[in-house]
């Protein structure tokens, strides 16, 4: 073994980092003192229901996707079973049923979504006034 310090880098002293902390003021907790005026808080405010719809018809859609591709693949293998075993019919069968129960599922989030946004967008306005001056 040599006798360099150097070869023996677990016994040196770990460096010291430096950290850099920022302050900032806690006081900004209405949208005056954050730079927005009150109308752009109540105009947030009222574009929360329709932000949350369109969050929900987003997560929908990427289920269809999903719901799509699984179907065509599923659909494909159990077909070509379907053709050589008689057990494959029946769980070809049986898959259909339920891929279309949940298709029906996933097509009338859309459609609630759609048509019930007016109702949450009340439902959430009682919620979601902006704070009046005590």
């Amino acid at each position: 073994m040599s006798a360099d310090p150097d070869d023996k880098p677990a016994l040196r002293p770990p460096e010291a980092e430096e950290i850099e902390f920022e302050v900032m003021d806690d006081g900004a907790s209405t949208p005056e003192a954050s730079g927005g005026s009150m109308a752009d808080f109540a105009a947030q405010m009222q574009m929360a229901p329709d932000m949350l719809v369109q969050a929900f018809r987003a997560m929908l859609k990427e289920k269809l996707k999903r719901w799509f591709i699984r179907s065509l693949i599923w659909g494909g293998i159990l077909g070509l079973l379907a053709t050589e075993h008689g057990w494959a019919e029946w769980a070809f069968g049986i898959w259909a049923v339920i891929a279309f129960l949940h298709l029906a599922f996933l097509l009338y989030g859309w459609y609630a979504s759609g048509k019930q946004g007016a109702k949450l967008a009340q439902m959430f306005g009682g919620i979601m006034q902006p704070p009046g001056p005590p």
